[in-house]
């Protein structure tokens, strides 16, 4: 269950921007320039296109063809620059995915995803270099491979090569956009009132165009409150199953030492005295039991390069605590309030 709501927890954060802003002219524009109170999160983006070297792009069957593209334009990829490539879109929508090495994030300056097509033409894999030249930028920029993708998204046809997905390459934001934006992402749990405060501002709504996205995601996490929800009635039915199995355990256990029981109270030792001996005996037992879980789980968890945290255990371990000391009430409660005379002539 504790995985399960991780899971979901992690979908959330990756939930894409619930609503999309550009300018109507298509240029730059600084992400300063569009606040709301309600928006929780502004996810920068950058696409442009960009010169190749040392590398040969994917050629395709091109549906415009044109005989004015100089010969600056004839080597040319398509990038996108934003804050997690994860929380792409194409990538949470399933259009292309991941085959090998990781995401690039805000912090890596020099990491950069390639098309699995393009990386087999040129013979690349995760740690080669690519090296950029942003179009109308003189500066050439030198790229490590962290990941390699695959798919097919739509494609605009435009006469050039970046138009192929297979040109296609993600960035760090702050390795391309120099600071500007000409796409923002704004997350909200309030997208309609938020597009309709800001169109209210005349500037915005003259020069900027805002859309709402759908959520990739909602079907999933759909999923996992289902999952979840699940899970935590199975466990209480399991913990009552545990309570009342331990219990029947226990009073089969304890009519083997009735004779022990009545000879305690017969002698002045309390009932809870008597309770906490037997509560003891079973956490003692359970010890044993508990770390081998421990261990066996930890090893299991650990194929799946996860962390098996002790508070976990901790918190399992005090809901088996709980399930003794329930059992042994239960169990106990119908032979200790017999007299001891009453006990002692039940043996004999």
């Amino acid at each position: 269950m504790s995985t399960t709501d991780k899971q979901k927890d992690k979908l959330n954060e990756l939930t894409i921007a619930s609503l999309i802003v550009t300018r109507k002219d298509g240029g730059d524009f600084n992400k300063n320039r569009i606040k709301h109170a309600a928006v929780k999160a502004v996810i920068p983006m950058y696409s442009g296109s960009a010169t190749v070297k040392g590398a040969h792009v994917v050629e395709g069957r091109q549906k415009v063809k044109r005989d004015d593209i100089p010969s600056t334009l004839k080597n040319v990829v398509a990038f996108e620059a934003s804050v997690d490539t994860e929380r792409n879109v194409l990538f949470q929508s399933g259009v292309f995915t991941l085959k090998s090495g990781h995401h690039v994030q805000s912090r890596d300056k020099t990491g950069i995803l390639i098309h699995e097509t393009f990386a087999k033409q040129n013979h690349l894999k995760v740690n080669d270099t690519v090296q950029l030249s942003q179009l109308g930028k003189n500066t050439m920029k030198t790229f490590k491979v962290r990941g390699i993708f695959s798919g097919k998204k739509q494609e605009q046809y435009t006469g050039l090569s970046s138009d192929f997905s297979e040109n296609m390459m993600f960035v760090s934001n702050r390795s391309m956009s120099h600071g500007v934006v000409n796409k923002l992402g704004l997350v909200t749990d309030h997208p309609d009132k938020v597009m309709g405060e800001l169109e209210r501002n005349q500037e915005i709504k003259a020069h900027y165009t805002i859309e709402k996205t759908p959520n990739t995601l909602e079907d999933r996490i759909a999923s996992y409150n289902g999952i979840s929800q699940m899970m935590r009635w199975m466990t209480y039915a399991i913990l009552c199953g545990g309570v009342i199995v331990l219990s029947l355990v226990l009073v089969l256990w304890l009519r083997e030492r009735i004779y022990e029981i009545g000879i305690l109270l017969s002698i002045g030792v309390s009932k809870l005295k008597i309770m906490m001996q037997f509560v003891l005996e079973l956490l003692l037992l359970s010890i044993p039991a508990a770390m081998c879980a421990y261990i066996a789980g930890r090893i299991a968890i650990s194929l799946q390069q996860e962390a098996v945290h002790l508070p976990i255990f901790a918190l399992s371990y005090s809901v088996l605590t709980a399930i003794i000391l329930l059992s042994v009430i239960m169990a106990t409660s119908v032979i200790l309030f017999k007299p001891p005379r009453a006990l002692l002539s039940q043996m004999s």
